[in-house]
């Protein structure tokens, strides 16, 4: 494997790519393209532009994530979940460099009734999740040697997402309704970025073999969306001063275009074991997030 001295960095104004991209450009020259610039809707624009970059290495956070706009548009979900990493994999095998691509939870239908391995059976439950299942795949079918990094319940500080969603909620209503019957481990993608990079390291800087594989990141612990939502407004409370009531309500009263996994969480235990670190809770980590926060 040839040194890590530039890499090409998808998604980098999402939460994910941000936080990659300052966590990277400390060790490498990262070029990181707008979406304007590097479009995962119109994949075959990409060749030239992966080759004109020719990086050591591909990282791609970016994706369709409106889970429930993917069932209005299929088409443009699998454009940028399933055919555009494939186009990035055919030329990183060109080039014989690694992919990390990142992928999520629902790819699973959230029957199972714990912590979902790597290894177990796939089944998504909507266009969204079928969609990455099938960049999944077409990755694995043209570069046998990639890295796959599933996780599910991401949040930043910026951006559009649920803490900064309840945020606005608890400023400006007296009752909030947010389900309760699913259950998951929400991440930072600032630790989410941390993590990924402890895995990337030694590739990056002692020109090691990058570890090949799928493997899960999330945080430790188990919640769901309601206790998420009370966490968020318990550890604000002197920044917000909100009295709003968080109501739990159950995903069939929402009234949800797609259906969503009940059970979304995935077992780290080899990630954690590949690393020798023990994860951190997820209300730890989000307690670490939000300690700065500016509402």
């Amino acid at each position: 494997m040839k040194k890590i001295k530039r890499i090409l960095l998808t998604g980098v104004t999402g939460q994910l790519g941000s936080e990659l991209y300052g966590l990277l450009s400390k060790f490498c020259e990262v070029v990181a393209p707008t979406r304007r610039q590097f479009d995962l809707s119109k994949p075959d624009l990409l060749r030239d532009k992966i080759r004109r970059c020719n990086p050591d290495m591909i990282i791609n956070p970016a994706a369709y994530t409106n889970v429930e706009g993917a069932e209005s548009e299929p088409d443009l979900a699998f454009a940028i979940n399933s055919l555009s990493p494939m186009i990035m994999a055919e030329e990183a095998a060109k080039l014989n460099i690694p992919l990390v691509h990142y992928s999520t939870d629902y790819v699973f239908d959230g029957k199972k009734k714990s912590p979902y391995l790597e290894t177990d059976k796939t089944n998504p439950v909507n266009v969204y999740g079928a969609s990455k299942l099938s960049g999944e795949k077409n990755i694995e079918s043209v570069l046998g040697e990639s890295l796959i990094i599933r996780t599910s319940w991401v949040y930043s500080s910026r951006g559009d997402n649920f803490l900064n969603n309840i945020v606005k909620l608890l400023k400006y209503q007296d009752k909030i309704s947010v389900v309760n019957d699913q259950t998951g481990a929400p991440i930072s993608a600032r630790e989410l970025a941390k993590i990924s990079l402890l895995l990337l390291n030694p590739s990056i800087n002692n020109n090691s073999k990058i570890p090949y594989g799928t493997y899960n990141i999330t945080a430790g612990g188990s919640t769901t969306w309601f206790g998420f939502a009370r966490q968020i407004q318990h550890v604000l409370d002197n920044i917000i001063l909100s009295n709003a009531l968080i109501l739990p309500i159950l995903s069939k009263d929402y009234k949800f275009k797609a259906e969503r996994p009940i059970m979304s969480l995935l077992d780290n235990s080899k990630i954690m074991s590949k690393l020798n670190i023990t994860q951190l809770d997820w209300k730890n980590i989000m307690k670490n997030e939000l300690q700065n926060y500016n509402v």
